[in-house]
């Protein structure tokens, strides 16, 4: 039986993922984060950053290099544990949907 992820649909579980976030707090919600299914990848900062050590460079030279880039600043790529996904908003098609939740510490993860 599939389940219907309607804007609102939350799930109060404990999730742990690798994707990459936005830390996006608020005052009431100071550990909020936002994430989709669609992302460049932010795997390419960390590479950039040690290959800048051995004097080699994995710069890309497509078209959405500044996307990429753009991306790289404003996300983070950690394995982190989420509770209270939500889905606020995008269309359910390709990744697209916007969720939000909040990142736990592994400390809160074990309570």
């Amino acid at each position: 039986m599939a389940v219907n992820l309607g804007i609102g649909y939350e799930y109060d579980g404990l999730v742990i993922t690798s994707i990459d976030y936005k830390p996006s707090p608020t005052k009431a919600r100071p550990n909020r984060i936002t994430f989709t299914g669609v992302t460049p990848g932010n795997e390419s900062k960390r590479l950039s950053s040690s290959n800048s050590n051995s004097g080699t460079s994995t710069n890309s030279t497509s078209t959405s290099a500044s996307a990429l880039d753009q991306h790289n600043k404003t996300h983070e790529d950690a394995a982190t544990f989420l509770w209270k996904c939500k889905y606020i908003s995008g269309p359910d098609v390709k990744g697209q949907r916007v969720f939000e939740a909040d990142r736990l510490s592994v400390k809160a993860a074990r309570k």
